[in-house]
């Protein structure tokens, strides 16, 4: 008796006919907190000594795949050896430093143009892909929104625990407007810069615009309660011309000088 497996991301498009008579299966992606616990588990086992934050690097590198998670730990394991540090692992897989995305945030809330183009040029000179930095920055945004609404203890937030309180830490000196907002002019700025402009003056430009148009937000914001009360308040009444009738009446005669 044979088995046929049937693997699809799009299931509602199965006929009913062949749906009514298959077992259905439904896979989801494995929690963060249990490929941490898996990874620790296997480190332990081969002697390999490797921190929670080097865990948590591996673990979102896989995005939810324990096999992608174990395939980035062999090559961990390959080049660092048996101590696993976080900042040797972000080196090999490319990712970049919470330090360069905290900058960024700090920049963004004291509206210092000149510290966000450091980063960029820093980042420029080492050879890192701008277009890249900025998908993983909408990302640390999403997840200071994440943490300034539900708390530094949530689930919806991909990182370990000590990076999850830190993010609670800078969320807290925004708003979530404020959070909101930056996501939002993030994508329309990285929109407008295509992989050929990736290296080169243009974003740098639109990294300023998008810091001053940010700040400049921010300090727009306390006036818009008094805004709301101007618009509130009656106006001045206007005089009423003798010659133009009255709602309801009509207009008085025409008397000639």
């Amino acid at each position: 008796m044979g088995v046929f497996v049937l693997c699809t991301t799009e299931a509602h498009k199965i006929p009913a006919t062949i749906a009514s008579r298959c077992q259905s299966f439904s896979f989801r992606s494995v929690d963060f907190e249990e490929i941490m616990a898996r990874m620790a588990w296997i480190c332990g086992q081969e002697g390999i000594e490797a921190d929670s934050e080097a865990l948590a690097v591996l673990a979102q590198a896989g995005e939810g795949s324990v096999r992608d998670s174990l395939s980035a730990l062999d090559q961990a394991i390959a080049c660092c050896g048996a101590k696993l540090g976080a900042a040797e692992v972000r080196e090999l897989l490319g990712a970049f430093s919470l330090e360069s995305l905290e900058k960024i945030s700090q920049a963004l809330a004291g509206g210092d143009s000149r510290a966000m183009l450091e980063v960029v040029d820093e980042l420029e000179r080492n050879g890192r892909n701008l277009q890249h930095f900025s998908r993983e920055l909408a990302r640390y945004f999403r997840n200071l929104l994440v943490a300034r609404i539900a708390g530094a203890e949530t689930r919806l937030v991909a990182a370990s625990a000590a990076q999850r309180q830190r993010m609670a830490e800078i969320a807290a000196g925004f708003s979530e407007e404020d959070l909101t907002r930056y996501c939002n002019s993030r994508s329309t700025f990285s929109a407008t810069c295509n992989s050929r402009c990736s290296r080169g003056s243009i974003w740098k430009s639109a990294w300023f615009a998008w810091c001053r148009r940010a700040s400049c937000c921010r300090l727009k914001k306390p006036w818009r309660p008094w805004v709301g009360r101007l618009r509130s308040r009656p106006g001045p009444r206007r005089r009423q011309s003798p010659n133009r009738p009255r709602r309801g009446g009509r207009a008085p005669p025409f008397r000639a000088g």
